[in-house]
């Protein structure tokens, strides 16, 4: 009983703040809407996978994990042997290595994609790069970042 004294907030927590939204979110999407409370099925559903919208940023989503995560466990393994290796200027690739740490992603991704990191169209964007370029750009900033965090984590406890 003890127990449940200190775990019953977090228990409260997750009911009010995960649990409920979630139950909530599963309800309107099988309704008409927020106003009319009219049973639908799986229509919007339906609506959703046909949507040409929704199914370009899936690919997109897919692409983008499918890229980004590997590279990410790739680079953080291979970064994080070299941090522990007997390397000349050790410090300042570790200098290097963890310093978009102390950088937000979002504040570089703006940067390297002319203010406009997603293209639509397939025109060149003023002063920016190429559709390809910016995806590729944001999945490289993306596991770089990544692989920093991963592997300080790991070579915070043994320096």
């Amino acid at each position: 009983m003890n127990s449940m004294c200190f775990s019953g907030p977090s228990f409260l927590g997750m009911l009010i703040f995960y649990l409920v939204p979630f139950g909530v979110v599963i309800y309107y999407s099988f309704i008409a809407g927020v106003v009319d409370n009219s049973f639908v099925g799986l229509k919007n559903y339906i609506a959703v996978f046909n949507n040409a919208a929704f199914r370009t940023a899936a690919k997109n989503t897919a692409v983008f994990t499918g890229l980004a995560v590997p590279l990410a466990v790739v680079l953080s393994m291979l970064l994080a042997l070299m941090l522990e290796a007997r390397i000349p200027g050790k410090s300042q690739f570790r200098t290097c290595f963890l310093s978009p740490m102390m950088v937000p992603i979002a504040s570089i991704i703006p940067d390297l994609a002319g203010a406009v990191p997603f293209e639509r169209r397939r025109q060149r964007i003023p002063h920016g790069l190429r559709r390809g370029q910016d995806r590729l750009a944001e999945i490289l900033t993306t596991a770089w970042s990544s692989s920093s965090a991963c592997s300080s984590g790991k070579t915070s406890a043994i320096t």
